[in-house]
């Protein structure tokens, strides 16, 4: 099958360590593993890069409202989830966001480290959102589904060490990615378990002092 192009593969501060090959049929298993409530990775050109020429994501002047419950953030992320909305994404998420990968990914694509950064996870969502083919055999994301987004633990104060003081809640959930249009379409799904961690601070908005959450670390346990 064609569509076999180089990509390096970054290290955590960026800089290039070595060159991999994938397939559209990686593609599709690097999604699935990868692509959990939080993002995709498109193959075939470099996932930390959308290639130069290409629209990237969308969302326009988008401006979100601040999120001032944990549900609000989550309704927000389920938005722009489904309008592919980079511009929104960016601003749910904290700087100091992590995505914690799970050994089975880890292991299969032999990564470096068990985390993506906020750098390296908004650059792979902006190339997913743009809906922009990812090589000549693999199309371009042209919808997200959310089918269920369901809460597992109440909300309550983080114990994981990689997100002191977080928020932290486990849900379920249940997503579809369609490819490609016509008899080529194609739907990949990911489900199953996710923990959510927020932050927040102290912000001033109408008038009054209120908490502001924000995404800063998801831990993938999803099948496949």
């Amino acid at each position: 099958m064609s569509g076999l192009l180089p990509c390096k593969r970054l290290s955590p501060l960026g800089s290039p360590q070595s060159v991999w090959r994938m397939d559209s049929m990686d593609f599709k298993r690097i999604t699935i593993l990868l692509a959990a409530a939080v993002f995709l990775v498109s193959a075939a050109g470099c996932i930390f890069s959308p290639e130069e020429g290409g629209e990237v994501g969308g969302g326009g002047d988008t401006t979100l409202a601040p999120a001032l419950t944990e549900t609000e953030l989550m309704e927000q992320m389920v938005e722009v989830y489904e309008d592919m909305n980079y511009r929104g994404y960016t601003q749910i998420l904290d700087p100091d966001f992590k995505m914690i990968l799970k050994p089975e990914t880890i292991s299969e694509f032999g990564l470096e480290n068990d985390y993506f950064t906020y750098a390296q996870d908004t650059q792979i969502m902006e190339k997913m959102f743009s809906g922009n083919p990812a090589g000549e055999d693999v199309p371009g994301i042209t919808s997200i589904s959310v089918l269920h987004l369901i809460i597992m633990t109440p909300w309550d104060t983080s114990q994981n060490t990689e997100f002191p003081d977080a928020r932290y809640a486990k849900y379920d959930v249940h997503f579809e990615f369609w490819q490609g249009s016509g008899e080529a379409r194609q739907k990949m799904t990911v489900k199953g378990e996710i923990e959510f961690y927020l932050s927040s601070k102290t912000i001033t908005y109408e008038g009054k002092e209120r908490l502001q959450f924000k995404m800063v670390g998801q831990v993938d346990r999803t099948e496949g």
